[in-house]
This record gives structure tokens, sequence and C-alpha cells, in this order.
């Protein structure tokens, strides 16, 4: 247990060593990079299969696909309509099954490897303090849903790019991305929401009706489930049986709340502007899921896609601007 949070709070401490240290911006950002790399790569990358919730769902899944006579005289585009992943992750596994290798530790090794990539790539696009973001998203348990859901940490890998390309206006980059991400997990749909928030202006009224909105589908999600005619999904059965209280969507709904409302607080008092509204929404998409969760405890795979945002928002706000109170305020939050 102790040498799990040692692991997390060595990336924080890299930070702050390397920021105070007398390098060029350019040097500390690559030594910030390679050691995320490394870290994240040997600690998920080699996990054993009892590690993580879903670790040992997938490499059973795995195992028996690339050792049936049957599936493996199929190419890689084959898809069982019958199977519990979806068709995207099938032609995935296929392509590491018949290309790469077939042993059920591959499938591990392979999505861990893009998924510690992919975020990489992802932070280092808006800050130079990578191990920072990678602290967050450890302390908040992001990083590890990447790696344990392996199709959906894939899909989320998808969609970063797919966010950059909207920036563009790249529209059918974007929208080929997200039914890409939808083949390897059916939540990314959700990701499309951006297409119809990028229209809409950020101002109080809207956010204030996206709220209203939240909560009334909060209160009444299982009738919205019923009329998408989705009661037959294992997700609506668990949510609806379930009697426990569901704390973890309650702390992770205050969390994301005051993460929202440090954002703003910085942004009003010190007059900070973030040009990209779409950071805006997706943290508040963000603390409306985990809201909903709190009734219905699925819809944590949806808030999953926009919390690496919201760190990235506290750091455009914070730490981007040399100001003395508002770094003071962040390292609190921290």
């Amino acid at each position: 247990m102790w040498s799990v949070v040692f692991y997390v709070i060595s990336f924080w401490w890299v930070h702050v060593c390397v920021r105070n240290s007398n390098f060029s911006p350019r040097v500390k950002m690559g030594f910030e990079a390679i050691y995320c790399f490394f870290a994240l790569f040997i600690f998920f990358c080699f996990r054993d299969i009892t590690i993580l919730n879903d670790t040992h769902a997938y490499f059973e899944w795995f195992d028996d696909l690339s050792h049936s006579a049957e599936h493996m005289s199929h190419g890689i585009w084959h898809v069982n309509a019958l199977d519990r992943f979806e068709p995207g992750f099938q032609i995935y596994a296929n392509m590491i099954m018949h290309f790469i290798t077939r042993n059920a530790y591959g499938i591990i090794f392979i999505s861990g490897l893009i998924v510690t990539i992919a975020n990489i790539l992802f932070i280092r696009k808006f800050t130079n303090g990578i191990c920072l973001v990678v602290f967050l998203m450890l302390c908040a348990g992001v990083l590890e849903s990447e790696y344990s859901g392996m199709r959906q940490g894939i899909a989320i890998c998808v969609l970063y790019y797919a966010y950059f390309q909207l920036l563009k206006h790249r529209l059918f980059i974007f929208i080929l991305c997200g039914i890409i991400a939808t083949t390897l997990h059916s939540s990314a749909i959700v990701f499309f929401l951006l297409l119809i928030l990028q229209k809409v202006e950020l101002n109080r009224k809207f956010i204030s009706i996206t709220f209203i909105g939240g909560i009334i589908i909060a209160f009444f999600i299982d009738k919205v489930f019923e009329m998408l005619g989705l009661t037959d999904l294992v997700y609506y059965e668990q949510g609806m049986t379930r009697d426990s209280v569901a704390w973890a969507a309650i702390i992770n709904t205050v969390i994301s709340a005051i993460v929202l409302w440090f954002c703003y607080y910085i942004q009003r008092k010190y007059s900070f502007k973030v040009k990209e509204p779409l950071l805006w929404w997706m943290t508040i998409l963000n603390v409306i899921f985990n809201m909903t969760s709190i009734t219905f405890p699925i819809m944590t795979r949806f808030s999953l896609y926009f919390y690496p945002f919201i760190f990235i928002l506290c750091i455009l706000l914070s730490l981007i601007h040399i100001s003395e109170p508002t770094r003071h305020l962040y390292y609190y939050l921290v």
C-alpha cells in the first residue's frame, strides 16, 4: 500500500524538483516526459493480471480467443456479433494476436503502452508540467481507469486526437475519430456532445440551463433509459438493483465541483481567460455526469472522458500565468 502511495507522490516530487531547477523549459519538459513514460510504463504495462479491476477479464478473453483454432482461422476483420466487447476492440485484439503475439499478456502490454504515450503527448500540448498532471490524474483514479478498462482507455486516446481536430474545425476527422472510438467503447458516443457545445456561447444562461438539465436527468435517469429502450442493458440492471450509497460517486462529484469553482474563482478574481470554451464545457459535463452517477453509478464511465480536461483547465488558469497568488492557490488545491 505504502509503495503505491510513494509511487504516486514521486510524480509530484519530480515536478517540484524539475520546476525549481535552472534548466531550460525544453529540457524540463523532456525530463518530465521521460520520467512519466518509464514510471507509468513499468508500473502499469508489466502489472500482474490481479492488478486493477478489469485486467483479469481482458486477459482471459484474449487468451481464450488466441488459443481457439476456429477463431484464429478467421482474418483480423472477423467480428463476433455475440461477443460482449465492441467490434472495434475485437478487431484491435485480432491485430495483436495475428501480427504481434498470441500471449494474453500482449494485450495488457500494448494497451498500456498506447495509453501511456497518448496521455503524455496530450498533456505536453498544454503544459511542461507533465508530472504534475499525471500526479493529479493518478490521485483522481483517471489513469488507473484508463489502464484497467482497456477499451475505454484506448477510446479516450482516440478522442484526445479528435479534440484537437475539432479545434481546427476538421469536422470530418473528428466525426471519424468519434465513430472509431465508439466501436472501441460504446460510451464514447458522449463525445459528440462537443459538436453541439462548440456552437453554444459560454455564459451564465446556458451554463445554468445545462446544470438544471443535468440535475433533472440525475433524478430521472431511470426514465431516460426506459425512453431510449435501454432497460435490457446489464448496466441498467446493476444501477436499479444497487442499494448501497455510492460514496465514490459523491466524492468524485465534490472534487470535480471544487475544481470547477476553483477555475471560476481564478478567472473571475485575476481576469485570466482561457481562449477555448470547450475546456470549460467539458469541466461542466464532468461535474454533471459525476452528479448523475450518484443515483446511477455507471454514469462515471461518461465522466471519465472529460476528467483529464479539468486538470488541464486548472493549469492553464493558474500555472501558465506567472502569478504567485494563483500558484499558491493551485498548490493548496493539489
